[in-house]
C-alpha cells in the first residue's frame, strides 16, 4: 500500500480519539486499514474513513505510525508492507516496523438494520447538539440525563438537561420515527470534533447563494431503537445510543408569565463580569430586577461587600429573581443581539430566549427587601438554611464544572422511572445540608 504522508497522517488523527487506551480486547487497539476504508473501534463508538489506497487488510499501531509519519513532508509518499506479525512503514530512507494482532481479528462493525434514514443540514445539526451539550448531566447517575435528546418527527430539536437547567435547540428538517435519539454527552464531543476536522465541502465554481446552499455540508442520519449511524464526507460513525425515557421537556417550559424584559447579550455578558468575582463569593448567586426601561444585575458577599450594574432593557412589568452565574454565563457568553428573560414568580424557573433557541433555569431562593425589590444587605431575620449572607441557594454547582455532582431537582425533571436519590450536597463553604426542591 502507498498512500500520501499527509492523508494518511489526517486519517490517523481522525481516529485517534476513538482507539481505548486500555482495550478490552488486544485487537481494538489498532487501526484496521481495508476494503477502502480506515477504522476503529471501542466497543461503543465505530468510526470508519474512506482510503481508497487501503486495498490490503492490515493492523496499524496509531501512536507509533503517527510519530513516524511527524518526521516526514506531507507531500512525500510512504509505503506500508504488511509482515508476518507485523507492517512496515518506509518512506525515502525513513523506516519503521511494528508487531501487531491478525486484522481477521478485528471486530466487525457493519450494521444494516436501521428502520429510518434521513439527511439534515450537518451544520445546523452538530451546532444544537453542542449547544445544549453544557446543560446535560455531567454524571450517569441517571444516564438518560447524561447524554444529548435528539427529538424526532416534523419538528426536531436538541435538548440537554441536568435537573437545575435545560437548553433546547430547534433544528430544521424532519427525522421519521416515535422514539428520540439519546446521544451520550462524549460522542456528542467525538461529533464535534470528526466534523471540525473533516474536510470542508468543494465549493469550487460557487458563485451564487443557491450554489452555496447546496454545497453545505450535509449529514445522513440512519438509525433504530439502539443504534445510530452517521455519515459525512469521508467519515461513517456507528454509536450505541442511551436507553431510557427522556423527560417531556415540554410540558416543564413555563407559560403565563407575569413579567418580560428584554436586553442586549452583549450589555448583559458586560455586567455579568463586573459583578461576577463578588457572586462567585456567595454561592454563585447573581440578582436580577427590572422595572421601567432598566435592569439591575447585583451581587454581594458579607466579606467583600457589594457590587450592581444597570443595563438598557425593555420590560412589560417589574420582575425580580435570582440564578446562580454559572449557568447565566454559560448560556449568555456565547450570543449576540436581543435576549428575553420571563418569569411567573421568583421562585418559580425562568425562561431565556434567544432566536431559535430556549434555556430554563431554575433560581435561587434570596432574602428581598420591601423597599420595591431592592436587596437586603444583612437580613434581620434569615431563612433556615441559610449561608453567611442570609440567602438560600437552591441550585449551587459543588465545583467550577456546572454542578459535576448535582442531583436533578424533581421539580423540573419528574420521571417515574428515573427519579433523583436524596443525599446531601456539600456547598463551597464546607457545610454539608439538603438539596432543596422548590416546587
Amino acid at each position: 500500500m502507498e498512500i500520501q504522508v499527509s492523508k494518511l497522517r489526517e486519517t490517523l488523527n481522525l481516529l485517534q480519539p476513538v482507539v481505548p487506551k486500555k482495550a478490552v480486547l488486544p485487537v481494538i487497539g489498532y487501526v484496521y486499514l481495508g476494503n477502502g476504508r480506515a477504522m476503529t473501534t471501542n466497543l461503543e463508538i465505530a468510526v470508519k474513513v474512506d482510503l481508497p489506497e487501503a486495498s490490503e487488510p492490515m493492523l496499524l499501531p496509531v501512536m507509533g505510525a503517527q510519530a513516524f509519519l511527524e518526521t516526514i513532508p506531507g507531500h512525500r509518499m510512504v509505503t506500508i508492507t504488511v509482515k508476518e506479525k507485523g507492517v512496515m512503514l518506509t518512506s525515502g530512507t525513513m523506516e519503521a516496523e511494528f508487531t501487531t494482532g491478525d486484522p481477521e481479528d478485528f471486530p466487525p462493525i457493519q450494521r444494516g438494520d436501521f428502520e429510518h434514514d434521513a439527511v439534515l443540514n450537518g451544520e445546523a445539526l452538530v451546532k444544537a447538539l453542542v449547544t445544549v451539550l453544557d446543560c446535560s448531566a455531567k454524571e450517569d447517575t441517571r444516564p438518560v440525563l447524561h447524554g444529548i435528546c435528539l427529538t424526532t418527527g416534523d419538528e426536531i430539536a436538541a435538548v440537554g438537561a441536568d435537573g437545575f437547567q435545560f437548553a433546547v435547540e430547534k433544528i430544521q428538517g424532519k427525522l421519521p420515527g416515535d422514539r428520540p435519539l439519546i446521544i451520550p454527552r462524549e460522542t456528542v464531543k467525538l461529533i464535534e470534533r470528526l466534523w471540525s476536522k473533516a474536510r470542508a465541502p468543494d465549493l469550487t465554481g460557487v458563485e451564487t447563494p443557491a450554489q452555496l446552499a447546496m454545497a453545505k455540508r450535509p449529514i445522513r442520519l440512519e438509525y433504530n431503537s439502539d443504534a445510530l449511524q452517521l455519515h459525512f464526507g469521508r467519515v461513517t460513525m456507528l454509536l450505541k445510543l442511551i436507553q431510557g425515557t427522556y423527560p417531556n421537556y415540554s410540558q416543564l417550559i413555563p407559560k403565563d408569565f407575569t413579567s418580560t424584559v428584554t436586553v442586549w447579550a452583549e450589555d448583559f455578558q458586560r455586567v455579568l463580569k463586573a459583578v461576577g468575582k463578588l457572586a462567585k463569593n456567595s454561592s454563585g448567586i447573581t440578582r436580577l430586577e427590572w422595572e421601567g426601561e432598566h435592569m439591575k444585575v447585583s451581587a454581594r458577599a458579607k466579606e467583600y461587600g457589594s457590587s450592581s450594574g444597570n443595563i438598557g432593557a425593555k420590560c412589560t412589568s417589574p420582575g425580580k429573581i435570582a440564578f446562580n452565574i454559572t449557568y447565566l454565563e454559560s448560556w449568555v457568553s456565547p450570543l449576540q443581539g436581543q435576549i428575553t428573560i420571563s418569569m411567573n414568580k421568583a421562585d418559580g424557573p425562568g425562561l431565556f430566549s434567544h432566536r431559535s433557541s430556549i434555556r430554563v433555569i431554575m433560581p435561587m431562593s434570596v432574602q428581598w427587601g420591601d423597599n420595591g425589590g431592592a436587596k437586603t444587605e444583612v437580613p434581620s431575620d434569615p431563612v433556615e438554611p441559610t449561608d453567611e449572607t442570609g440567602d438560600v441557594p437552591t441550585n449551587v454547582p459543588t465545583d467550577e464544572s456546572l454542578g459535576e455532582s448535582d442531583e436533578p431537582t424533581e421539580d423540573m425533571l419528574n420521571n417515574e422511572s428515573n427519579k433523583p436519590s436524596n443525599k446531601e450536597e456539600k456547598t463551597k463553604k464546607g457545610r454539608k445540608r439538603k438539596e432543596k426542591v422548590t416546587s
